[in-house]
């Protein structure tokens, strides 16, 4: 993706499933999202576009192309995420993504390289239960985070803004402490789209971590 461009995602609350707004079918120019004063956790309306999606599986199952120009913020209620109305999860990173993750290599025990194929016909954002026990950042040149759900371990980079950014600013120590004896988290996980250096695999990487 060109260094000006962005990725977002959100909980669509009127169709309950996450989506992947496109203005006019493309990923955010930084410029649009700097004017319009969009953040993570904030709410926005707008309407569809007529362009339908063009691009691949598993992404095309939640791209939504949208009418630029109706892009607007909205005053709501932070999301909650979990009880009555919040954005569902499942117990294993294989639920998520129906049975097709798969894995170049596992290192201490935890697989790395997690990915689904392109073109495959599932999902490519979910979120996965976890007790906040089974899970922890960590720093691989980049930072990362380590989680154990019911079938198995997995290493994956972390790309949320919030994070990333907490991170920036306090270290790995702000960012364990803050999942001391919270109890269960609602983890995001999307995959990445394919790109030259690996074409056909598209990555699994943690989204955002709520509790």
């Amino acid at each position: 993706m060109a260094a000006d461009m962005l990725c977002l995602a959100g909980w669509d609350s009127k169709q309950h499933r996450m989506v992947r707004p496109l203005p006019g079918g493309h990923h955010w120019q930084r410029e649009l999202v700097a004017q319009l004063g969009i953040a993570p956790g904030q709410s926005i309306g707008c309407e569809l576009s007529r362009t339908p999606p063009t691009g691949t599986f598993p992404h095309r199952s939640e791209d939504t192309s949208v009418d630029t120009g109706s892009i607007r913020n909205l005053s709501m209620p932070a999301i909650s995420w979990f009880g009555d109305g919040a954005p569902p999860t499942v117990d294993t990173l294989q639920t998520a993504f129906e049975g097709h993750i798969q894995h170049t290599r596992i290192w201490n025990g935890a697989r790395k390289g997690v990915f689904v194929t392109e073109g495959t016909i599932t999902p490519s954002l979910n979120a996965v239960r976890v007790p906040s026990s089974q899970f922890s950042f960590t720093v691989d040149g980049k930072l990362r985070a380590v989680l154990q759900d019911g079938d198995a371990r997995y290493d994956l980079p972390v790309v949320s803004h919030l994070l990333l950014e907490k991170y920036r600013k306090g270290g790995l120590e702000i960012l364990n402490g803050m999942l001391s004896g919270v109890g269960d988290l609602h983890v995001r996980v999307g995959l990445a789209r394919s790109w030259e250096g690996r074409p056909g695999h598209c990555y699994a990487m943690i989204n955002g971590v709520f509790w």
